[in-house]
Parts: C-alpha cells; structure tokens; sequence
C-alpha cells in the first residue's frame, strides 16, 4: 500500500481478502455487519434476520430518545432496518 486511500474495485478486492481472511475481525465488525444488512436489503431479502450486534445498534439508537438521530441514521444505511 502506497498510503493512499484505495477506491473502487481495489477497495473491494482488498475489503473481500480482510473478510475471507476474517482479519482484524473484520467479520463481527459494526461497520461490516451494517454494510451486510444493507446488501441484504438491496438485494430484497424479505425479513432477513440480522446479526445481534446489528439489532443492539439500532435499539441502543432508539433508546437514547433522539428521534432525529433515530431517523437520520438509518435513512442514510439505506433504510436497513424499520419498525
């Protein structure tokens, strides 16, 4: 890696070898289990069930009464959970 930010298909290609290698535990990872609900979503996988720690982020979100925060969060990970 030359210290720049990859993008595109190197981004990809490098985000694919991290998660088959399960590196860094990049698998159980909040970020990584997101982008999978999101992909799920995309794809129109009717009631998917998502990881734990998924659920948790977005009851946790609920919990903290800001209903501004509750909606703008989801609304930009591509609706990937609704009540």
């Amino acid at each position: 890696m030359n210290g720049k930010v990859p993008c595109g298909d190197t981004f990809l290609s490098q985000f694919n070898k991290l998660y088959l290698n399960n590196e860094f535990k990049i698998q159980e990872n909040l970020v990584t289990l997101l982008l999978k609900a999101l992909v799920m979503k995309m794809v129109g996988q009717k009631n998917a069930r998502y990881n734990e720690t998924v659920r948790n982020f977005f009851v946790a979100l609920a919990v903290l009464g800001n209903k501004q925060a509750y909606e703008y969060v989801p609304g930009n990970l591509g609706q990937i959970m609704t009540h």
